[in-house]
């Protein structure tokens, strides 16, 4: 008879998601390549996904392809969280819709590209609650400044002032592939600045780190 106990775990499967094994000149490393087409519902459905992100190293990369109009608000910022924190670069390629949700892990991006006829649309997010009068005026207040968190927090570089408040009254922002672009272009010019202005801080903090250990070497050898 059969023991079901002693049969091995069956594994998940996510039919969009493959490891790609890379060894170019040398040096080893992974992509983690991943087509997010379906809408964005059952956070179960990501976790092979959110493993191989969070097991990523700093020589990997995340591939993310995009064609998306969106979905569960809270699973989209689950894989934002997981991407900007991870180690690995993350490459987006926008290769048709890019709506609501979707948006929140296009701006995860180190790295981006567009299709041309790509669409990119941001809204405020919808839902509903059920109960007494005073429960769902508490919940009310807290995800309006919730809400207005993650816009500020994740679109703020992206949009400017007028755009946010424009989407948190509850319109629609509609953007072309190539004004997509321009502004991501912007976004990393500005992070580059960033990281320069900080490699060159450490260079002179270890600059005179090196300066006071040669003194110090010289006074013992005195």
């Amino acid at each position: 008879m059969c023991n079901d106990k002693n049969l091995p775990p069956v594994p998940i499967i996510d039919n969009a998601l493959k490891i790609i094994d890379v060894n170019e000149n040398g040096q080893s490393y992974m992509i983690v390549d991943y087509f997010l087409s379906d809408t964005i519902e059952n956070k179960s459905d990501y976790y092979d996904f959110l493993r191989a992100v969070n097991a990523t190293s700093q020589y990997d990369e995340i591939h993310i392809h995009i064609n998306n109009y969106g979905g569960d608000l809270d699973a989209a910022l689950q894989m934002y969280h997981s991407l900007v924190r991870s180690k690995g670069r993350v490459v987006i390629f926008v290769e048709g819709a890019c709506i609501s949700a979707a948006t929140v892990v296009m701006m995860a991006a180190d790295e981006i590209e567009f299709c041309p006829w790509s669409t990119i649309m941001i809204h405020a997010y919808s839902g509903g609650v059920i109960g007494k009068y005073q429960e769902i005026q508490s919940s009310s207040e807290f995800h309006k400044q919730w809400f207005e968190k993650i816009v500020n927090d994740i679109y703020g570089d992206f949009l400017s002032k007028k755009e946010i408040a424009q989407i948190l009254s509850g319109k629609d922002l509609w953007l072309t592939s190539e004004e997509a672009l321009n502004r991501f272009n912007k976004i990393f010019k500005r992070r580059e600045r960033e990281y320069s202005k900080i490699r060159k801080s450490n260079e002179t903090m270890m600059n005179k780190i090196n300066e006071i250990m040669v003194n110090e070497k010289e006074k013992e050898d005195e």
